[in-house]
């Protein structure tokens, strides 16, 4: 699978489990529960790119699902979606297993994270994801935000690669998942280009939520 299939693949996927929810909003005072609070920066110079629509300056998401995969690389992936006002925000984090981020499964659906002890920080540069072992291809680790707005008919999404991940508490066991986390990327090369650089601090907290395993080729 190369690159660029693979950042559209992870865009759909959050697009499916985004698709059809609709909750309270939730904005600069989030509540303590499962999900994520995003902010985000813009980091271009001057004028010449169009401006990202304009989010509450920390915004909470709901996490909706969280699934883990197996097969031919592995992975944990939180989706977070809510729908506030007439707009729908998502945002999908990507984990595959790396160098720094090991991941070991085992027959009662839980899953061994191999880091450094916790809390623990991997940054980009160290993470060093494995490659597909049936295509030899990378997989990245990344975030992607979207927002649509079926009233306007409009959709805009941004992908952010890692710069920086602070891992607090992560654990999987009995087909559950808990983890307190701290992603920090910038937009890169399979963002939209008319946007230009953004950066993004996004903090994620779930406690004991189901964890669907997808078995991949």
């Amino acid at each position: 699978m190369k690159t660029s299939q693979f950042a559209f693949l992870v865009v759909a996927m959050a697009l499916f489990f985004g698709c059809g929810a609709s909750q309270e909003s939730k904005t600069d005072n989030p509540k303590k529960e499962n999900g994520a609070i995003i902010s985000m920066k813009n980091e271009n110079n001057g004028d010449s790119m169009r401006v990202f629509p304009k989010i509450p300056s920390t915004l909470f998401l709901t996490a909706r699902e969280v699934s883990s995969s197996q097969g031919s690389f592995s992975s944990i992936s939180v989706l977070c979606n809510d729908t506030i006002e007439d707009a729908v925000y998502s945002l999908s984090i990507f984990l595959p297993a790396g160098k720094k981020f090991g991941m070991g499964h085992n027959s009662k659906g839980g899953i061994e994270f191999i880091t450094d002890p916790l809390p623990c920080t991997i940054t980009g540069n160290e993470y060093e994801p494995f490659e597909n072992v049936l295509t030899e291809e990378s997989i990245e680790v990344q975030a992607v935000f979207e927002v649509r707005n079926p009233k306007n008919k409009t959709y805009d999404y941004l992908i952010f690669s890692l710069e920086k991940l602070t891992i607090y508490s992560m654990e999987g066991n009995d087909n559950r998942f808990s983890a307190r986390f701290h992603f920090d990327g910038s937009s890169g090369k399979h963002s939209q280009p008319a946007y230009g650089l953004y950066a993004a601090h996004i903090e994620v907290e779930v406690d004991k939520m189901n964890m669907d395993i997808i078995m991949v080729d």
